[in-house]
């Protein structure tokens, strides 16, 4: 297994505080070389996403534009312990329904919805593939080695919701084994490329919260690669 990996995924950065799952599809969109502008905000409504959008939203619209992916959670639905979480409340009891709707119709299609535990080997494995991974992670301990500071303090002012839990949206890219590093994309920064150790983004991803939603990216990038927009 390779020692390095870092993934060319080009960047997108989030426009609103809300956006981030959105801009990290878009770099897989950018990646694959997706045509997605003309119709992006069509399929969107379609799928009912607005400005609460959970993973489960990220990964049926990869889905929508035929990106083989794979969705992996401890928790199948909107799980009721974060109605109490300030970062949830609003949200949770506006999309509960339509959450676990949309994962109950993935799992019954056999649409690649995997309840269970990834480990940082699995995580790793699939990077050497070349082979980006959208993570949700609890920003609010995100450290970047190269920014020296709190990725949440970033070009989108996050501020008033610093406290607590902070579900935020990145781009896995790659990882040094040695320096135990790993490279992501935010897309709530400017900077082309962050890092962290394995151990702050083994805390952020697994942090109460996050249900370790990872999505996984199943196809290898190739220039000829065609998709039919559905």
């Amino acid at each position: 297994m390779a020692d390095q990996i870092l993934i060319d995924v080009p960047h997108q950065e989030q426009e609103w505080s809300w956006d981030c799952g959105l801009a990290s599809v878009k770099m897989i969109f950018q990646y694959y070389s997706i045509p997605y502008r003309k119709d992006f905000n069509e399929k969107k409504k379609a799928l009912s996403i607005h400005t609460s959008v959970w993973t489960i939203d990220l990964f049926r619209l990869l889905r929508a534009y035929n990106i083989p992916c794979r969705f992996a959670t401890i928790t199948l639905g909107a799980n009721k312990d974060y109605k109490s979480m300030s970062f949830y409340t609003e949200a949770f009891r506006k999309d509960e329904c339509r959450i676990n709707s949309s994962i109950s119709n993935a799992v019954e299609g056999g649409l690649g919805v995997e309840k269970r535990h990834v480990t940082l080997s699995e995580i790793i494995e699939h990077l050497t593939k070349n082979l980006p991974i959208i993570a949700l992670i609890d920003s609010s301990n995100l450290k970047c080695l190269q920014c020296h500071n709190l990725d949440i303090l970033s070009s989108i002012c996050l501020a008033p919701c610093m406290k607590g839990y902070q579900g935020h949206f990145i781009v896995v890219r790659g990882f040094h084994k040695q320096k135990e590093i790993i490279y992501y994309s935010n897309p709530a920064k400017s900077t082309d490329l962050c890092c962290c150790t394995f151990k702050v983004f083994e805390e952020c991803r697994t942090s109460f919260g996050t249900d370790e939603d990872l999505i996984f990216i199943d196809k290898e990038h190739t220039s000829d690669m065609c998709y039919s927009l559905l």
